[in-house]
């Protein structure tokens, strides 16, 4: 297993810390309701050390990476990123993730159960280009300050952070440590992740602290990420997903040129629908609907939830599902089979 750097520091707050895909994670910090309702309120702190962070290196790696994401990875300068997806010569999810473009190189971030299957997708179409894939997980850590004052408190700590734009990279020096600051939309909220080396993380997670941000784990951040609407691996995305499917249209580019699995992606786009679309549902009672229920009209299936819980913003229960085209559109209503109704909303949940 790949222990987290702060798993000392964690255990001593009384965290619960869980394994996933073979990587540590912090899992619980206290109340997750509450602590979601904090995020939105001022600045929480996020161990993203379990994610999974590949770096390519070489005088080829922009133009082979283009023909491999969905993303235009040639347009982006040092100091720009995108989101962009992997997929099969089939047009199926092999991962969505984050590419940064640095000055001498490229770092990908994504699910850390995703980096097998992406590594090795990458690795049998790297032939005789000059560059190079390097799983950087284990050798660099992150951490995360999101919510309406994460960048006053690291302004806080660093005066001469700019501002960032979603994606866009400066560095930044706290408590006395280097690090990456990277903007970031991950839980609908404006925020800030962090790459720096795993020795740095206890000093510079500790000044956070002391600044006000508000440590949670990964409990808490589901919550956000549902009211978002964000889909992720294991929950709303996996191997049989088109991108189109979940929502990922921003992680597409249209006019690139080639790249694996293009031509599928390409036939479903002007075609003007997929099958089935990642919709937004608000779930009548006072319990979340179970994972994997069917979501029905008429007697006749039309989906199924992938994630549900209790919004601590909206207080009332909110999932995630896919539903066939026919019963997309915003206000319909649909049945659990435990007689509640499930109506169709658009991602993201409005928040007010």
């Amino acid at each position: 297993m790949r222990a987290l750097p702060l798993h000392e520091t964690h255990r001593a707050a009384g965290a619960l810390l869980a394994e996933l895909a073979g990587a540590e994670r912090l899992q619980s910090h206290g109340d997750p309701a509450a602590l979601a309702r904090a995020a939105r309120r001022g600045a929480v702190l996020l161990d993203l050390s379990h994610r999974g962070r590949v770096a390519v290196t070489g005088p080829d790696r922009s133009r082979w990476l283009h023909g491999m994401v969905t993303a235009d990875v040639e347009r982006l300068s040092p100091g720009q990123g995108c989101l962009a997806t992997v997929v099969t010569a089939k047009g199926r999810l092999v991962a969505d993730l984050r590419i940064f473009a640095r000055p001498d190189e490229l770092w990908l971030e994504l699910d850390e159960s995703r980096t097998e299957p992406l590594l090795a997708q990458l690795s049998r179409l790297l032939v005789m280009e000059d560059c190079e894939l390097r799983d950087r997980s284990a050798e660099t850590a992150m951490l995360g300050i999101h919510g309406p004052r994460a960048s006053e408190i690291l302004r806080g700590l660093d005066p001469g952070l700019p501002d960032l734009l979603e994606h866009g990279q400066a560095s930044i020096t706290i408590a006395d440590q280097g690090a990456v600051a990277i903007g970031s939309r991950e839980l609908g909220l404006p925020g800030v992740d962090l790459w720096l080396a795993p020795a740095a993380c206890e000093p510079v997670w500790e000044a956070l602290r002391k600044a006000g941000a508000i440590p949670i784990g990964s409990d808490a951040a589901e919550l956000l990420r549902l009211e978002a609407g964000r889909p992720r691996f294991g929950a709303e995305l996996d191997e049989e997903t088109l991108p189109l499917e979940a929502g990922l249209e921003r992680a597409i580019s249209y006019d690139k040129g080639c790249y694996v699995g293009q031509e599928i992606i390409a036939r479903a786009t002007y075609r003007g629908h997929v099958n089935q679309k990642l919709v937004g549902l608000w779930i009548s009672g006072e319990s979340e609907a179970p994972p994997g229920a069917a979501l029905s009209a008429g007697g006749k299936e039309l989906g199924r939830i992938r994630s549900s819980a209790i919004s601590p913003w909206f207080d009332r229960p909110i999932a995630l599902g896919y539903v066939r085209r026919e019963a997309v559109q915003p206000g319909t209503p649909l049945e659990l089979p435990d007689g509640r109704t499930a109506t169709v909303t658009a991602l993201p949940f409005e928040i007010r």
